[in-house]
């Protein structure tokens, strides 16, 4: 029901799609099954609204193999980090893995790639990062420091830079104060603090601010 709601208030308000993710609550098949139970509404199946997961504890990898075998299309997969390893300046194994399975397994979703994100490895260029990621996700996806705080606008500019015509989303930080700025750089905004009543509950009146101001720019 929880889910259900939060769902009717980001839909009803102007959001164009969401992101169920367990925050340490259920584990991935619990997730799934509650994603599963969400799709068979008329509402929310699939075509109806944009629903993505991000499988808190499982690897790309992981989670791609976990949902290929569902009937139940996933529009995105969100991981936080890709595993970039920095010092070699290339991506790791399991990233060049979940390019060629994702082929094998023919899914057609969009896959969020965490790049220069909060809580991972420090990278001082995440143009290079960006670079270096680019042939393997469909979104770049970046934040700032920590949970509620934007990353800095040259941050988002440089990356954009190295992206040309690629999508970039923003994890963390937005709000209806300060989007302006970053919409000419970034397609995707993956928002959750600025646009909560609490914890657990999204805030109709910030979701529906937030969407007007984007709309409205695009």
């Amino acid at each position: 029901m929880q889910v259900l709601e939060n769902l009717a208030t980001a839909k009803d308000n102007g959001a164009d799609g969401a992101f169920l993710i367990n925050h340490g609550v259920l584990n991935h098949k619990e997730l799934l099954n509650i994603y599963s139970s969400v799709r068979q509404k008329k509402q929310y199946c699939p075509g109806e609204f944009w629903m993505g997961l991000n499988f808190l504890g499982l690897s790309a990898i992981e989670a791609l193999e976990f949902i290929s075998s569902s009937e139940n299309f996933i529009d995105g997969l969100w991981s936080d980090s890709v595993g970039l390893k920095i010092r070699s300046q290339t991506p790791t194994e399991e990233l060049i893995k979940f390019y060629w399975l994702r082929k094998k397994k023919d899914w057609e979703g969009l896959f969020f790639g965490g790049v220069a994100f909060k809580g991972q490895e420090y990278i001082e260029n995440p143009s290079m990062a960006t670079h270096l990621v680019m042939p393997y996700v469909d979104v770049v996806t970046t934040s700032g420091p920590s949970t509620g705080y934007p990353p800095s606008i040259e941050k988002i500019k440089a990356m954009k830079g190295t992206l040309g015509s690629k999508p970039l989303a923003i994890a963390s930080g937005i709000s209806s104060e300060n989007v302006e700025q970053f919409l000419p750089y970034t397609k995707y905004f993956l928002v959750a603090t600025s646009i909560s009543s609490d914890f657990n509950n999204l805030d109709a009146a910030q979701v529906k601010s937030l969407a007007k101001i984007i709309h409205e720019w695009r």
